[in-house]
């Protein structure tokens, strides 16, 4: 998005729960017209709760880091990206992720029971 004024969001449906937001754009070292001030804002019910400026020029092709928040049941959450600079923003991709849920939002076991003579073999 060239226009300064572009923005991109997502809409966050999660359970409750701490989470991290991360994002994707290609890498473009060649790109020198991309923007140096594409700004992620992660909104709860309209109000900045997490917020975070990166250089798009550099990194790239990999999740970068956003921010962890926790999230809160029964309230609306909205990621918001916008460009604070000159330059193309590249709205590629955002990941919300969970150590403690799956991708169906389900916990994680902490820990799990082998029955007696039933082993695992894990080779590298």
């Amino acid at each position: 998005m060239a226009d300064p004024a572009a923005t991109a969001a997502w809409t966050v449906a999660a359970e409750e729960g701490v989470y991290q937001f991360s994002a994707w754009w290609p890498a473009a070292p060649y790109r020198a017209d991309w923007t140096g001030a594409a700004v992620f804002d992660l909104l709860s019910d309209g109000v900045v709760v997490a917020s975070k400026m990166v250089d798009q020029r550099i990194g790239g092709d990999q999740w970068e880091p956003l921010f962890e928040v926790p999230v809160t049941a029964g309230r609306r959450y909205r990621l918001q990206m916008q460009n604070r600079g000159e330059g193309i923003l590249s709205a590629d991709a955002v990941r919300v992720s969970s150590s403690a849920r799956l991708q169906d939002g389900s916990p994680v076991a902490t820990s799990i029971t082998i029955p007696a003579f039933d082993s695992i073999l894990l080779r590298k």
